[in-house]
């Protein structure tokens, strides 16, 4: 969904900054299921009531989603493992 030179630095990217973070996961939104702040509460990719029931939105029922944030993958950039490794979403070889 967003692995590429263009927005490489967008929220939802695997950049250096973020390359441990479940959800773009840094101190100011650590405790946010999909980075979700003010400025982007309206956008596709963050849990509001819009798209609650989204893929990419942390609810109970997708909570072991690619693109949700639990333990097993708390610590990867986009919830990346082998189920969902070809996912748009997901960070693997061709999303680098």
């Amino acid at each position: 969904m967003c692995h590429n030179k263009q927005d490489s630095q967008s929220a939802m990217c695997h950049n250096k900054q973020d390359e441990h973070s479940a959800m773009c996961n840094n101190k100011q939104d650590k405790h946010s299921a999909m980075c979700h702040n003010k400025q982007d509460e309206h956008s596709a990719m963050c849990n509001n009531k819009q798209d609650r029931h989204s893929a990419m939105c942390h609810n109970k029922q997708n909570e072991h989603g690619a693109m949700c944030q639990n333990k097993q993958d708390e610590h990867s950039a986009m919830c990346n493992n082998k189920q969902d490794e070809h996912s748009a979403m997901c960070n693997n070889k061709q999303y680098f």
